[in-house]
């Protein structure tokens, strides 16, 4: 959800992002915009530059889901569970 909302406004060079989110591993970053590519929520673009330019940016998926894992917590306030 984190890369998401860190896509929602522009899209970004994978430097940029990584400092972005901060306390993520590169490996860990590495595999989550893998999976959101493969979803269709994300869109990589490689640039032939020295050094190679790679930019993500969240597609019309993407902000859906965001918006939907968003509301999450608002629906999920009256729902808790009382006692065992």
């Amino acid at each position: 959800m984190i890369v998401l909302m860190k896509l929602r406004d522009s899209p970004k060079r994978l430097s940029r992002l990584r400092r972005d989110v901060g306390g993520m591993s590169r490996r860990a970053l590495s595999q989550t915009l893998y999976k959101l590519e493969q979803e269709g929520a994300i869109i990589e673009t490689r640039t032939v530059t020295i050094p190679p330019t790679v930019k993500y940016e969240i597609t019309d998926i993407g902000r859906t889901l965001l918006e939907r894992i968003s509301a999450l917590p608002a629906t999920s306030k009256g729902t808790r569970r009382r006692g065992p």
